[in-house]
This record gives structure tokens, sequence and C-alpha cells, in this order.
């Protein structure tokens, strides 16, 4: 596998790079410089977010809590996935290092997630009508409603997967998202996002907030109505414990970091 390096980048992503992504994420905080894991240069540099970015983040998310049509955006998303699908096959490669067959199975997968939710959205939250106690004189209803803002953390090794995956099930649902992706893997966030809002999803909906896990983390878990995170052990049971003491629905995916020793004549 070719690696990517600055001078020969596919002009794809040159191109990304100048639409000013930056501008798509909430940051006042210290930059961070993300890099490219086959060579070590600088990528994507960015502005952190801040404890008082995450709430305005929040704030602003609730203001699209609720979004309409969302099978159709949905549908229209994967539709544009494909059409952009080249683009965030180099992407995913160049925040993430991974081949690009890997990086296709992440594609895949998020193909299948957008067509399953926009397909299923009207059966799995339409309202349901039940006998009542009293057959024909009484009927009940059920009728789902959002949750509200979701925060979620994913991380850099699966940013479509475990990430914007996640996302699309959130908004399927009608709820706004807080999403904090991995540092190294922003720019894969921000082209997806773009996608969504050129598929009729409102800017509000989709909040982005990278920065320092701890710090936008410990901002996110006081203000939003559910949290998802993917990481270590350790960081889950802290959040688990803090989601705890307001007893909003969490979701975790927990694992741990093995080491890995790789020898000088190992082959590039």
């Amino acid at each position: 596998m070719k690696a990517f390096t600055n001078a020969h980048l596919p002009p794809r992503v040159s191109d990304f790079l100048a639409t000013n992504p930056v501008g798509d994420v909430r940051g006042s905080g210290a930059q961070h410089t993300a890099l490219m894991p086959f060579t070590g240069e600088e990528l994507f540099p960015f502005p952190t977010a801040t404890p008082e970015d995450v709430a305005a983040a929040v704030t602003t998310a609730r203001a699209g809590v609720g979004h309409g049509n969302r099978g159709r955006i949905l549908l229209k998303l994967h539709d544009l996935i494909r059409k952009h699908e080249e683009l965030i096959l180099d992407l995913i490669q160049a925040e993430n290092g991974k081949s690009r067959s890997h990086a296709y199975d992440e594609v895949m997968d998020l193909y299948n997630c957008a067509r399953f939710y926009g397909v299923n959205i009207r059966k799995a939250f339409g309202p349901e009508r039940h006998p009542g106690a009293l057959p024909v004189l009484t009927k009940t209803r059920t009728q789902h409603y959002p949750l509200g803002v979701v925060g979620l953390i994913s991380p850099w090794n699966y940013p479509l997967s475990l990430g914007v995956g996640d996302v699309l099930a959130a908004l399927s649902a009608g709820n706004s998202v807080v999403h904090k992706p991995d540092s190294q893997t922003t720019l894969t966030a921000i082209l997806v996002r773009r996608l969504a809002i050129e598929a009729g999803l409102p800017e509000a909906a989709w909040q982005l907030v990278p920065g320092n896990g701890a710090e936008v983390g410990d901002a996110l878990v006081p203000l939003v109505d559910g949290l998802s995170f993917t990481g270590s052990t350790k960081v889950g049971k802290s959040i688990a414990a803090q989601a705890a003491g307001r007893l909003i629905p969490t979701m975790l995916e927990l694992g741990g970091k093995n080491p890995m020793l790789v020898l000088d004549d190992a082959p590039p």
C-alpha cells in the first residue's frame, strides 16, 4: 500500500482541506494538529473545544431536536455517501492509516446503517395503536418522542462505524447529537456531517466538539440527555458513575489497549 504524504495527497483531499473544515467544529481552546500515520507529517490543525464550547454546542443542538423527514434525509445521505465514496476512503486512510479495503468495510457499514434506519424509521418510531382495557370502548396509543441531546464520544480506529454509525442511530430517533470525534479522525466526521446537512439535516442537529477526552467528556455528561462512549474500561467506569448520578441512558463499548512491538526488519 502506497503511503500518503503531504506532497502526494490525493487531489480530492487537498481540495477538501482548502474548504476550511476548521469552520465546521466548535473550538476556542488550544490548537491540536492531527498527524498522518504513514509519515508523521501534519495533516489538519484545529482548535480544541473548551467546556464553554461544549455548553454552547448543547444549547445549539437543542434547537435541532425532533427534526422531521428523517427517513428521507438518511436515504439521501446514503446516496451522497456513494457519490463521495472515494473522498471518504481517502480521508479515512489519511487520518487513520488503515488499508483501503479495511476503510471500505466502514463505508459499507455506513451504507447499511443509513439505508436501514431510513427505511425503518416509520415502523420503529411511528405511533402504535393497541386495544384498550375495555375492547371497542377504549383504545390506547404509544407515541415515541426523542430523548433530546445525545452526547457521543467516538474512537479513532473506526471513525465511520463507531463514530458516524452511532450518530445516525441517534438522529434517526429524532435526537440531536453533540459529537466528540477522536482528534486524529475529525476530518472524516466533518465530511459526513456536511453530507448529512446537504441531505437536509439541520446544522444544529449535529455539533462537533473535538478536543481533550477528559475535558470534553466531563463537560458533556452534566448537560446531555443520553450518552454513548467507545473507549477504555477505565474511562468508561468514570463516565458510568457520572451518568448514574443523573440517571441518563448510557451506552458503553469498552475495551483495552494492547502493546505491539514492531521490529526494525518489519516490511513497510
